[in-house]
């Protein structure tokens, strides 16, 4: 759970708790559109990879995590 520019944190507490129950090496997610980034969580890297702002306006270019 992250913070927003509104202040509160959000986010699933369900995906949240089913990542810590599989850990698997790899979540991608985007719907929070603030807090873009990658970061580690017991052993799982956690990535948000939203592009757009809260006005849905493209702000970012894609994260490349690896090359496939």
């Amino acid at each position: 759970m992250h913070q927003t520019e509104r202040g509160p944190a959000v986010g699933s507490q369900a995906f949240l708790g089913a990542i810590d129950r599989v850990t698997p090496a790899l979540a991608i997610f985007g719907h929070i559109h603030e807090d873009r980034g990658t970061w580690t969580r017991d052993g799982t890297t956690l990535a948000n990879v939203s592009a757009v702002d809260l006005n849905y306006q493209l702000t970012d270019d894609p994260i490349r995590m690896f090359e496939l």
